[in-house]
């Protein structure tokens, strides 16, 4: 009887300490699922990689610069600094010829300005019409305009125009060449048959001086269609040697007789880079009112 009472009893101490241990092996699976989650966390940033591969191919920042590059063709325009201008676009005045022709700058612009002098200025007048720049300017005073062409400058440059006078005769129409803050060259011509050459110096001009250097006085040419005709002048300024024609035919220096102090007067802007213009002259000796259209304005390299 004893024995099966310890027999007994040794059977229920193995059922109760069995009980003890079904609640540790419920909760063994949770650290075994953390670390899954840990994992799973640590994975997470793999995306990231993923992306970066992605965003190395939409990556066209150098590609779109090489697309926007000039072309070939695109850079010779940029390269060339020719000029070629027939006044097709019509200005009815000042304002409105500056609007249309913004490369003709006004004296706003501080290194081309637009030079009007002289006591006739309310009554000078320049605009287009019919493809052609006209300029009126009142007789009987000094008056003196000059516009100039500055979005293209040449360091070596032919400039040429056609024009007509349609009034008084006694005015001269000039081109201008080298045109930068210090001066630049004229070559003017009238139509009573005279032509002259100058190099305009600012230097002088802000000492009270006459900026007016003569290189060339007053010559007579039978190459000038005098009167109330067309002519056509040009004037090549280069590094080497200054040329002047009127209607096709070249004025030799030794015709000219310039000289030889006032042909280094040249030198003066010999390497300098400056831009082109037009410019046409009254003075008080001048009769009646002048009148003059340009056909067209032309600023070239010169041909090797």
């Amino acid at each position: 009887m004893k024995r099966y009472f310890g027999l007994l009893i040794l059977v229920l101490l193995i059922v109760s300490m069995a009980c003890q241990f079904i609640p540790a092996s419920k909760e063994t699976p949770i650290p075994t699922k953390e670390p899954e989650k840990v994992k799973a966390t640590e994975i997470m940033p793999e995306p990231e990689p993923a992306q970066a591969e992605q965003a190395s191919p939409s990556e066209p920042e150098p590609q779109d610069e090489a697309q926007n590059e000039p072309t070939p063709q695109e850079e010779e325009q940029e390269s060339s600094k020719d000029y070629h201008e027939e006044f097709d676009t019509n200005a009815q005045d000042y304002d409105e010829f500056i609007q249309n022709y913004p490369n003709w700058r006004d004296q706003s612009d501080e290194l081309f300005p637009f030079i009007l002098t002289g006591n006739t200025q309310k009554n000078a007048q320049f605009y287009t019409d019919e493809s052609q720049l006209v300029v009126k300017l009142g007789g009987y005073e000094e008056t003196h305009l000059k516009i100039y062409e500055k979005d293209h400058l040449f360091k070596n440059v032919v400039v040429s125009t056609e024009f007509e006078n349609f009034g008084a005769n006694r005015n001269k129409v000039g081109l201008l060449c080298k045109v930068n803050k210090n001066g630049w060259y004229e070559f003017q011509i009238n139509n009573e048959g005279y032509y002259w050459i100058y190099r305009y110096d600012t230097g002088l001009k802000q000492e009270g001086k006459v900026p007016y250097v003569m290189i060339l006085d007053e010559r007579a040419t039978n190459l000038i269609h005098t009167g109330e005709k067309k002519n056509t002048i040009s004037m090549a300024c280069t590094d080497e040697k200054f040329t002047f024609k009127i209607n096709d035919k070249e004025l030799t220096y030794d015709k000219m007789n310039i000289p030889q102090t006032k042909v280094k007067e040249f030198n003066k802007f010999a390497n300098v880079e400056g831009g082109t213009g037009l410019a046409v002259y009254s003075w008080h000796e001048t009769p009646g009112n002048i009148e003059v259209h340009f056909d067209y304005f032309d600023a070239k390299v010169p041909e090797e």
